[in-house]
């Protein structure tokens, strides 16, 4: 068992209050998306799509970790079958 676990890398280290900042200054049509998410320092692609609204399961500026629920389960026999999401 790990006794003293680093981290090996910063992804989704950004500040959710960073987030709101850079959407208000994208859709007040201050900055455009690279500079913004620059200035912010948040994830690019991010801020694109919270800004076009397409995340399906996060909303608005607060983070989310995605789906954490398996796309498939364990059928009686052995195979693997889709839930349908």
């Amino acid at each position: 068992m790990v006794s003293n676990y680093k981290r090996k890398t910063n992804r989704g280290a950004w500040n959710e209050k960073n987030m709101e900042r850079a959407l208000q200054a994208v859709v007040e049509k201050r900055m455009g998306w690279l500079k913004a998410s620059r200035h912010f320092q948040v994830p690019q692609a991010t801020l694109r799509r919270r800004a076009m609204n397409l995340n399906k399961i996060a909303v608005g500026t607060r983070k989310h970790l995605g789906n954490l629920k398996s796309r498939t389960r364990r059928v009686s026999s052995g195979a693997y079958a889709s839930t349908g999401s």
